[in-house]
């Protein structure tokens, strides 16, 4: 009996990835006979250990939607065979939401000037060529969330300089230091108008040396800089590397001010 029903839960969730948004969709729209137009950003998620997903195209994901009328309908959809997960993002065009998320290596590219905030997370390293696609597709980006512990596989970028001309907010957490090292160095990318970066204060310490690498020239001013955790010892305890070490100051890279969280609460110190 139990055998049986791993099976049939397999099934269900195995049809699930192959309609499961359109389904999602037609309960929606069931309650809303007199809508003219609808416009959408749908992600979802399937989890099944007991068997193997199959993942639809995204020329079958989007024929599903133009067999409902959906004419300008854009996608991608990925599989981890580790954990047995499928995910799809599906969403009408042109976008019309400030926030984009589930953003992963599937991200076919497309002009999405509305955005104002994009979500990157996935269990494969991100590479130099993708985040250069994540600035032209998003070229009015202010706030970009960063999640993903693989290391890069390439590290010698190509010689295409990106650049997040409206970029403020950086949110490099939990991320591997490389990401650091993509953002932080100017001849990876320019970051002009960038006030905020939360980031593992471990991270930031080696990507600049225990704050002396002058070599590294990072390349923005920073009006603050949140960890994403509570750091062990008082603020005296590393005071030394902000106020001391002016190479980054000097260089217009971060102030004496941080930031510190501890139980969801922040404290806050300014010795500007």
């Amino acid at each position: 009996m139990e055998r049986e029903q791993k099976e049939e839960e397999g099934e269900s969730s195995k049809r699930a990835i192959n309609i499961g948004t359109m389904t999602s969709l037609d309960e929606i729209l069931i309650h809303m006979p007199r809508l003219n137009k609808f416009t959408f950003s749908i992600v979802s998620q399937t989890v099944n250990k007991y068997i193997k997903i199959d993942l639809p195209s995204n020329d079958n994901i989007q024929s599903s939607f133009l067999d409902r009328g959906y004419n300008h309908v854009g996608s991608y959809a990925d599989f981890n065979s580790t954990t047995n997960v499928a995910r799809c993002h599906v969403y009408s065009l042109p976008y019309r939401f400030e926030i984009f998320i589930n953003l992963n290596n599937f991200f076919t590219g497309g002009m999405f000037n509305k955005v104002r905030c994009v979500f990157m997370n996935d269990t494969s390293s991100f590479e130099h060529e993708l985040f250069a696609l994540v600035s032209q597709a998003f070229p009015y980006l202010e706030k970009l969330y960063v999640c993903n512990l693989q290391a890069q596989k390439n590290k010698q970028h190509s010689s295409t300089l990106i650049v997040f001309s409206h970029l403020v907010k950086l949110i490099l957490s939990p991320a591997h230091v490389n990401y650091a090292e993509q953002f932080l160095f100017e001849e990876n990318t320019r970051l002009p108008r960038l006030i905020e970066l939360t980031i593992e204060y471990e991270t930031l310490a080696i990507v600049t040396n225990n704050f002396t690498n002058d070599a590294a020239r990072l390349n923005f001013g920073i009006g603050g800089c949140t960890f994403d955790r509570p750091l062990l010892g008082e603020f005296y305890s590393y005071e030394n590397d902000f106020a001391t070490h002016t190479s980054l100051k000097e260089n217009g890279v971060i102030d004496r001010r941080c930031y510190r969280q501890e139980s969801g609460a922040g404290a806050t110190r300014n010795d500007g």
